[in-house]
């Protein structure tokens, strides 16, 4: 098959690059045909923009047709509809963007008023868009599904079509079959949907640090699960921080028994964080030679490694309750499970991280291992990797109060440091 993707799409835009990725992936033919007058910074429709324009639609109309099976129109193609039906000669037009134009020009980016001229003309433009495509992949309603996903929690709206429309729909169980059958793809796609929390969703990655009066040697110890009670109280803390204190809808979860697990479980090593009798953190640890780990393995960038499969293993479900959090139990259950995967034969440990908890990560020597992409239950994460070879030693040693000091001072030195490179790249 091939496909055409034609028009005055934005090359940057995940929208159109991630599109064109997937159906290069799955064996399409994609050629473009494309005039440049959209942009990051190139979004207000004055005089010079709308002429760019005006001459961008006359030379693709004016263009020969092509033998293609189907003709795409990317992001934002709103005014290319005409040319592009020019173009096709019958053969079917889809129309691909991300959400109307007055969506972007008018309520996101704001550069055009909301009860002007202007705004009138672009809901018009719209309006004939739409009606102008066989096909519209995901219109307005998208941004909403996506955003309740990518959170974690359900959607906060309700779209209601105005015409006939379709949707693709992916639930948890689809995904499952996706990441165990197309892990290439799946993890092709949660990248994709980690780029679009970036550019829909805006968060304050700073960080609170417990007072120093708050900070005391706590008394945990930590065990390795050996039997079914203290299995499933590491299932229920998972529960209780995912589900009741965060509020996210875990795939995995179970409702009535009011636990979480999934099929890493059954060869898994978990730990636990047991203070008093009570379990407050836990821990869980495969290694790669024992299970297949599907998209993961693509996601962490592990077949990049030269270790794996034979020495490599990944971390998950790393929780602690959240009053205790700022004690010694997060550490304590990172350093059991590096010296039990030394002791194993481990020399490189794999995991995922939320932006907001890099700076710990990166201070206690992890380092990011591939793009960020979306967990099913955290929401976008970096996936990163410690060197069991030459960090296991120092990390495998249990800390106290001090250690845990120690960590807070490198990761909030981090932070500075990577603000200043984040301010010096945008100059």
């Amino acid at each position: 098959m091939k496909a055409l993707y034609f028009g005055t799409y934005d090359r940057a835009s995940p929208r159109n690059t991630q599109v064109v990725s997937c159906l290069r992936l799955a064996g399409v033919d994609v050629v473009e045909r494309h005039r440049a007058v959209w942009g990051r910074h190139n979004w207000s429709p004055g005089a010079r923009t709308l002429l760019r324009l005006a001459r961008a639609e006359l030379a693709l109309s004016r263009s020969a047709p092509d033998d293609a099976d189907v003709v795409l129109v990317g992001y934002p193609g709103h005014a290319d509809l005409p040319a592009a039906r020019r173009v096709a000669r019958g053969r079917p037009v889809v129309f691909n963007p991300l959400v109307s134009l007055a969506d972007t020009l008018v309520d996101d980016r704001a550069v055009v008023s909301r009860r002007s001229p202007k705004a009138a003309a672009v809901r018009g433009l719209d309006r004939r868009a739409f009606r102008a495509a066989d096909l519209v992949v995901a219109g307005a309603g998208s941004p909403i599904g996506e955003i309740g996903f990518l959170q974690g929690s359900p959607a906060t709206a309700t779209v209601i079509a105005q015409t006939a429309t379709g949707a693709l729909v992916i639930d948890d169980s689809t995904l499952a079959g996706l990441e165990s059958g197309q892990p290439a793809l799946t993890a092709l796609w949660l990248r994709h949907f980690a780029q679009i929390a970036e550019e829909r969703t805006t968060a304050n990655l700073s960080w609170a640090v417990e007072k120093k009066g708050s900070i005391r040697p706590p008394a945990v110890e930590v065990y390795l699960c050996r039997g079914k009670d203290m299995l499933e109280s590491a299932k229920r803390l998972r529960y209780e921080v995912y589900c009741q204190e965060m509020g996210l809808q875990s795939p995995y979860a179970d409702h009535d028994k009011k636990l979480i697990t999934d099929h890493l479980d059954d060869t898994g090593h978990i730990f636990v964080a047991v203070e008093g009798g009570e379990t407050i953190g836990t821990m869980r640890g495969n290694a790669a030679a024992n299970i297949s780990l599907a998209d993961l393995e693509e996601l962490y960038g592990m077949t990049k490694s030269a270790h794996h499969p034979d020495a490599t293993a990944i971390c998950t479900k790393f929780i602690v309750r959240k009053s205790k959090r700022g004690g010694a139990a997060a550490l304590k259950l990172m350093s059991a499970m590096v010296r039990y995967g030394m002791q194993g034969g481990i020399k490189e440990c794999y995991i995922d991280c939320t932006p907001v908890m890099l700076p710990y990560y990166k201070a206690l020597g992890f380092t990011i291992t591939g793009p960020q992409f979306l967990h099913p239950e955290g929401g976008p994460s970096f996936p990163m990797m410690l060197d069991l070879v030459k960090r296991g030693e120092v990390l495998g040693n249990e800390g106290g109060t001090r250690d845990y000091l120690s960590l807070v001072v490198r990761a909030q030195a981090i932070t500075l440091l990577d603000r200043v490179r984040g301010y010096a790249a945008g100059q």
